[in-house]
């Protein structure tokens, strides 16, 4: 991994037993901190985050998957997937599945409004996880200690309200 461009405190992941690279392509990671009790402050709402890329996950709920095999699944299921999916995402990109934008419209790809968003890393690999078919994402163990300082920081600043890690590929160059 000598060859790829890390930025930031986050500990991307080393190629080996449990991680391969899967294109060339970017993968970034953000801190974010939301109000989960909805909007009773308005004036701590002061920015939102863009989709960059393919949402890949949060640090806390594992993205919904079927727990067959995909050789032995119906479409039934299959569908049931793809709502669990599309309901994850619209947790914090509401209007990405929303026919009342066009696909040209920039607040099709707005998160919900956010107290405070920092990036804490990029890295220009993607990386899937190789006991199962999905990307990697970044937890608070990928934290480098100058990440978990960070990340503390903002929790003791942010008292009571969400704070998470966003992980997103985007594999078009």
């Amino acid at each position: 991994m000598d060859g790829n461009k890390k930025f930031g405190v986050v500990d991307f992941p080393i190629v080996n037993d449990d991680y391969k690279v899967i294109d060339d392509g970017m993968t970034n990671i953000y801190l974010i901190v939301y109000d989960e009790k909805g909007l009773e402050n308005i004036s701590e709402y002061q920015t939102h985050l863009f989709l960059d890329g393919v949402f890949v996950s949060d640090d806390c709920v594992e993205r919904p998957k079927l727990d067959k095999d995909m050789k032995h699944i119906n479409i039934d299921e299959l569908i049931d997937e793809q709502l669990a999916n599309d309901d994850y995402n619209n947790f914090y990109f509401p209007n990405i599945n929303s026919t009342h934008f066009e696909q040209n419209e920039i607040a099709k790809y707005l998160s919900v409004p956010l107290i405070a968003s920092a990036r804490l890393g990029t890295c220009d690999m993607t990386f899937e996880c190789l006991d199962s078919p999905k990307y990697w994402n970044c937890t608070h163990d990928d934290l480098n200690d100058q990440g978990k300082t960070m990340y503390n920081i903002f929790k003791e600043m942010y008292i009571g309200k969400e704070i998470r890690i966003l992980t997103f590929v985007n594999n078009i160059i």
